[in-house]
């Protein structure tokens, strides 16, 4: 299983670095469809933002903010002597 979280506090926005805030805007709950994750804001402007994740391949499961994929395990490396070195480590560099 592979499992990401995400989330969106929307600073990088409003705040100039090094500068906090007193007051923000309101964060809403993430809206989630089956390959999508939408995190919304409105702003102390009352303008209404969002920032919106897409999935390709689309997971397994997305509940709240955090998207899973169920994934099969392969092996990739067997190990030892057996695995053949790549053709640029035989070959020779020209001389």
């Amino acid at each position: 299983m592979v499992e990401i979280a995400f989330d969106a506090d929307f600073v990088d926005v409003f705040q100039v670095r090094g500068c906090v805030r007193q007051r923000h805007g309101h964060y809403f709950q993430p809206l989630v469809g089956k390959d999508f994750l939408i995190f919304p804001y409105r702003g102390l402007d009352e303008i209404e933002r969002h920032t919106q994740i897409r999935f390709s391949p689309p997971p397994n499961e997305i509940r709240d903010r955090v998207a899973r994929w169920r994934v099969r395990e392969t092996r990739v490396w067997q190990g030892g002597s057996r695995c053949p070195r790549p053709r640029w480590a035989r070959t020779p560099p020209p001389s």
